[in-house]
């Protein structure tokens, strides 16, 4: 998961590459350089046997050869047949919506990038986080969802990363292409990490994405690793638990490995510290409101 393996943004290697990458100090160097990204053109691992995502493709395009060669091999009124026809029919429709969220993102995007030149026209915030610091305009923008661009500084930003960077001497960048000095200390001490811990992690990573091609085998794991045992070991009384894997991966796909260490602090310990908690009180809580709500909202319920 270094910088060869994590594919360019539209170009844009050096916005979140490396071990401890600094972010980029202007708009310009993020403005996305002809067509705006998307989730389409990220991967591109062994032809197609990935797909927009990065996840393994369980069944080819849908073509009108393909349906007709099924329903000829299988015959018309062959359950296997139609059960082809079917599949095939989903991945096609499956196409169209992914060509209608990119079309959706590349808009969101060019609405981002003009809020954000907006803002750095009348403001002297020398850095496209400074702008995101001191504006309060993004929330809006951030309910309709953040583009790929500009996910590791809004992310970094606004979960609280930053904030918690700072508490321990580490802003974005400390370094200069290497892990700061609190998380190289930490990722030295791993040996310290409870040995519970460290058995819980072992056991969830191939259960974390198998599909996906950057967590498809042993040897891709070690960012993911470190992520999750640093974080045990950052906050030893709440230690590891299940499900941290999925949110370090997911942060991992879009973000280099420290950067994905201080957002999953932020999540665990300012937006959702009873969630992953011995007891998960959290999780209870919004079970129960969940319940209540479904209750009360019949028709709703039934929606869901």
């Amino acid at each position: 998961l270094g910088p060869a393996a994590r594919p360019a943004v539209n170009g844009l290697a050096g916005a979140s590459e490396g071990k401890g990458s600094s972010c980029p100090s202007t708009l310009s160097s993020l403005t996305p350089r002809g067509r705006l990204s998307s989730y389409a053109h990220l991967y591109s691992y062994d032809g197609d046997a990935y797909d927009a995502y990065g996840f393994r493709q369980t069944s080819g395009p849908c073509t009108p050869v393909r349906k007709a060669a099924a329903l000829e091999a299988l015959g018309p009124s062959s359950p296997r047949g139609a059960s082809a026809v079917a599949t095939m029919l989903l991945s096609e429709v499956r196409q169209a919506q992914q060509a209608q969220a990119q079309l959706r993102w590349e808009r969101q995007s060019a609405e981002w990038f003009r809020a954000l030149s907006q803002a750095q026209a009348g403001s002297d915030a020398p850095t496209p986080t400074d702008l995101l610091r001191r504006d309060e305009r993004w929330a809006s923008l951030v309910a309709l969802g953040v583009p790929l661009e500009l996910r590791p500084l809004a992310w970094a930003e606004f979960s609280g990363a930053n904030r918690l960077r700072a508490q321990v001497g580490q802003t974005n960048g400390a370094g200069g292409g290497s892990y700061s000095p609190y998380y190289a200390s930490l990722l030295a001490r791993l040996g310290e990490a409870e040995a519970e811990d460290v058995q819980q992690i072992e056991i969830d990573l191939p259960r974390t994405f198998p599909e996906h091609a950057l967590f498809r085998d042993a040897a891709t794991h070690g960012p993911l690793r470190r992520v999750l045992c640093a974080f045990a070991l950052r906050d030893a009384k709440r230690g590891y638990t299940q499900s941290l894997n999925f949110i370090a991966a997911f942060l991992l796909l879009f973000v280099e490995e420290e950067a994905a260490f201080w957002i999953l602090c932020a999540i665990v310990e300012r937006m959702l510290p009873s969630h992953f908690a011995h007891g998960m009180v959290g999780v209870q809580v919004d079970n129960s409101v969940f319940d209540a709500l479904a209750r009360a909202q019949p028709r709703l319920a039934r929606a869901m």
